[in-house]
């Protein structure tokens, strides 16, 4: 809101006063007369005049301030909605119209998943090649509507840049008033397919504006999101005066604003000083505006207190200047505390930031321990099971146990190599392997690490279909899962790692894959308790865990999660059949 600022006037000065002579008395009571009405009325004018540029120029700081945080909401808003449209176009590509109809449940239940809990979304829709409304994120089935006369879907048609944002429109089966962000959908073929796109409640916009206090109900101060033809999307209070120049003329002349990437520009019209800002590189501007009457307002709040008092101290100049004086240092002191205590705001913040970065730093170096602490458990457990067949004279079953510990080696410096590709991705294609060669490996590497207490059985994985993956991630993951079974049963049990082939089509496709695939999962099983209510839906969040404070980093099911999904595939948590709890991978055929 506009700042109410207060002019404090000061006036001060050292006068060296002689001894009066006979006959002057009338004359210096006179000049103080004069002197008396004359230098208040210049002091207050002089107050005046930089009164009202500092309450100009707290409005347009001000004004910068709304737009700043209209502008930052609206980015983060609509980087959510390309984000929806990526993954809609995700789920839809390659796909014809017949194709969707008969997914539009899956695609459904997958598009009401995206826009659960964001209040900004009315809808999201995939329209056919002919405007036919073809899934929904809020109806099953798609309702019978059309939006081949819409304006949205004739421009993308005809070739429009996208993302393309919609004016204002009402919905034609429940009067919603709501705008598109909209894109063309890639279908099969080339040429048009049809569109995707994320439809906007504007009212999110106008309630967010007055609750946050970007805009006055009584219209001093607006907040407007209008598009780059100054079409109006929305805005509070109801009946806001518009930007009287499209969007572009208002920036064409203004360097970049502070934000670096938002150009900026103000002018002044029918009363009003105006502020617009692109939203990125979208055709969207934030435009702000503030009235001369809240200017006015604050500059008649900030010289109340100087003519409410210094007219009647008029009379009491000589003797109140001295009081003024005290005040004026009084104040200046308040600023010099304010301002300390902003510096020391500032530091405390920076130290806060400081920390907040090491201690990421200290998170990230503590998944890297975790997995080296399993890889040095292998090589450890096998070079005590060697010297214990080397004491027993068993020298030939020595040599499977040294290369079970090369694997453990080889399977280290995998994974640090894969840490340093994320700074420099490795070149070419990812090689294909067997994961049932992987899971063969864990048969001579895992008991070390399981223990005495705990039985690890390696179902049926020959013939597996291969896989394009990293050989050592793989490892890491599968080693990743079976200490987190054995930590979940302390008092032991059995752990049971499995593969099968998964034909495209097939029931046990779950959920979120694409069924016209080949698909191969590899799973880990345990007979522990399970996990607890309320933590599945967390598991594979980084940094999430159950264990107590210093056992565990939070970040095994995190890295088993994003090792599938940079295969190409998808890590879940299933239900077993006889209790304990089924950690499944699935990645594509190879």
């Amino acid at each position: 809101m506009v700042g109410r600022g207060v002019a404090v006037m000061s006036l001060s000065w050292a006068t060296t006063l002689r001894r009066p002579r006979l006959g002057r008395p009338v004359t210096m009571l006179r000049l103080l007369l004069v002197g008396v009405m004359v230098l208040p009325a210049l002091a207050f004018g002089l107050g005046g005049v930089l009164a009202w540029r500092a309450a100009d120029r707290e409005a347009m700081q001000d004004l910068w301030r709304r737009a700043d945080i209209a502008v930052e909401n609206a980015e983060r808003v609509f980087e959510t909605h390309l984000l929806i449209l990526g993954e809609i176009e995700r789920l839809t590509r390659g796909l014809d119209d017949a194709d969707i109809v008969r997914h539009e449940q899956e695609i459904h239940v997958r598009l009401r998943e995206l826009i659960a809990g964001l209040p900004q979304v009315w809808n999201v829709f995939v329209w056919g090649r002919d405007g036919r409304v073809l899934a929904t994120g809020t109806q099953f089935p798609a309702p019978p509507a059309n939006a081949s006369d819409r304006e949205y879907f004739q421009v993308l048609q005809a070739g429009a840049a996208e993302p393309h944002v919609s004016p204002v429109m009402t919905g034609r089966l429940d009067n919603v008033r709501f705008f598109n962000v909209s894109r063309r959908r890639a279908g099969p073929v080339p040429g048009f397919n049809g569109l995707i796109g994320v439809s906007i409640n504007p009212g999110y916009f106008e309630r967010r504006y007055l609750e946050t206090e970007l805009a006055a109900p009584d219209g001093g101060e607006t907040m407007a999101l209008v598009r780059a033809d100054n079409a109006l999307l929305a805005g509070a209070p109801a009946g806001l005066p518009m930007l009287p120049v499209t969007p572009a003329t208002a920036t064409r002349d203004t360097p970049p604003d502070r934000f670096g990437t938002i150009m900026g520009g103000a002018g002044e019209t029918e009363g009003r000083r105006f502020l617009v800002h692109q939203v990125g590189t979208l055709p969207l501007y934030v435009v702000a505006s503030v009235s001369r009457g809240a200017i006015r307002q604050a500059f008649l709040d900030a010289m109340v207190v100087p003519v409410g008092f210094g007219v009647p101290a008029t009379a009491a100049l000589v003797c109140l200047s001295a009081l003024t004086l005290r005040r004026t240092l009084a104040a200046e002191r308040a600023e010099a505390q304010a301002r300390a205590e902003r510096q020391a705001r500032a530091q405390a913040e920076q130290a806060l930031a400081q920390a907040a970065r090491l201690e990421a730093v200290g998170q990230l170096a503590a998944g890297m321990a975790h997995d080296f602490n399993n890889i040095l458990g292998a090589v450890m457990g096998g070079v005590e099971r060697i010297q214990a067949r080397a004491r027993a004279g068993a020298i030939e079953q020595i040599e499977p146990m040294t290369r079970a510990i090369l694997d453990s080696a080889r399977r280290g410096a995998e994974i640090t190599r894969s840490v340093l590709q994320f700074a420099r991705p490795p070149a070419g294609p990812v090689a294909v392997i067997d994961p049932g060669v992987i899971i063969a490996h864990m048969q001579a590497l895992l008991p070390p690490l399981l223990g005495p207490a705990t039985l690890l059985r390696i179902g049926p994985h020959e013939g597996i279909w291969g896989i394009r993956a990293e050989a050592g991630l793989l490892e890491a993951a599968l080693v990743n899962l079976a200490v987190n079974a054995r930590d979940a049963m302390p008092q032991g049990g059995t752990i049971t790692i499995g593969a099968a082939n998964l034909a495209a089509g097939a029931a046990a496709i779950p959920p979120g894959l694409q069924r016209e695939i080949d698909w191969v999962r590899l799973a880990v099983a345990d007979t522990g308790p399970g996990f607890p209510a309320g933590t599945r839906e967390r598991a594979f969040e980084p940094f999430f865990t159950t264990k107590p404070h210093g056992k565990g980093t939070g970040l095994g099911l995190a890295q088993v999660y994003g090792f599938t999904l940079q295969a190409g595939g998808l890590a879940r948590i299933e239900d077993a059949t006889e209790g304990g709890a089924v950690v499944a991978m699935y990645f594509p055929r190879a």
